[in-house]
């Protein structure tokens, strides 16, 4: 089943012209299904329901949570049953765990503590979720490649979802009270302006891995990468969400940067990008007015 999501939605000759001898899409997902075909049959339900992951999380908010909380529940009763827990000794969990329980303290003394105390308590789901991802589910190169491969196609859907907004709204939606303008913010497919969070949050890693990519291989493959990074990313900023485009432009940057870089392929990237910006925000006002005027008004100095 998977595989004819993976062959559907991207294509053989897609997943060869994204290769690169860094990320090998092919073999990679050639070999992952192999890997996840040999597991037991429980473990290959389980990673089947974590590749989902993206496609679950375009659904909305409430399916991603369960889909997350789901993950960590099997986690914790695989690492009950099996005994390990040595993945707890981590640097980086035993600090999350000591900021869950500082939030905890913070929603005690907080003016609502019945409401801040729930809502904290459930946040220890995502660093026993990245714990689940990094020891169990995504210990293998190859099922990670799987994991990459459904995350492009998540964002990949979510930008035509985007597109397809922008499209209606400027050459299909007759407005019918031509003094009230449309709003400046995509809001496509949920309904409230808050699709940028999918691209530069769930998605972020994606992004980075597709920009370190695009300056960095020395083959063909190179354009597409630039194609899809600067598509979604041009997406991201037409969303109108300053505060997650800023996020995911800061991250691909770093993305750019740290992973041997092409003098070269990096300058002519930042200029092609700044390029297309240039020209959409010189074609809309009111985006230009929303990422230069308006804020700057709203930051507050004081």
């Amino acid at each position: 089943m998977l595989f004819s999501i993976f062959r559907a939605l991207l294509g053989k000759n897609m997943l060869k012209a994204l290769s690169s001898e860094y990320l090998d899409l092919s073999k990679g997902l050639k070999l992952g299904l192999q890997k996840m075909n040999k597991s037991t049959p429980f473990e290959k339900r389980i990673i089947i329901f974590w590749l989902l992951g993206p496609l679950i999380l375009l659904i909305e908010r409430d399916p991603a949570d369960l889909w997350l909380t789901s993950i960590g529940i099997f986690f914790l009763i695989k690492c009950l049953i099996d005994k390990h827990w040595s993945w707890a000794q981590q640097l980086w969990f035993k600090f999350a765990v000591i900021l869950w329980l500082v939030s905890l303290l913070s929603a005690l003394l907080s003016p609502t503590p019945i409401f801040s105390l729930w809502q904290g308590f459930g946040w220890i789901r995502f660093p026993i979720y990245a714990a689940a991802a990094q020891v169990w589910l995504g210990k293998d190169r190859d099922i990670r490649i799987l994991m990459f491969i459904m995350m492009l196609i998540g964002t990949i859907i979510m930008c035509l979802i985007l597109s397809a907004e922008l499209i209606y709204y400027n050459f299909i939606w007759i407005n019918p009270n031509p003094d009230i303008l449309p709003s400046h913010r995509l809001s496509w497919p949920y309904g409230d302006k808050i699709p940028g969070s999918y691209l530069s949050k769930a998605m972020l890693q994606t992004f980075c891995v597709l920009v370190a990519l695009t300056v960095s291989i020395k083959n063909r493959g190179a354009i597409w990468f630039f194609f899809i990074s600067s598509y979604t990313l041009g997406i991201a900023f037409l969303t109108g969400e300053r505060i997650n485009f800023i996020a995911r432009t800061c991250a691909g940057v770093l993305g750019a940067l740290f992973w041997k870089p092409i003098k070269s392929r990096l300058l002519i990237f930042l200029v092609l990008f700044i390029t297309i910006i240039g020209t959409i925000v010189g074609n809309n006002a009111l985006l230009l007015d929303r990422y230069s005027t308006d804020f700057v008004d709203k930051i507050n100095f004081t």
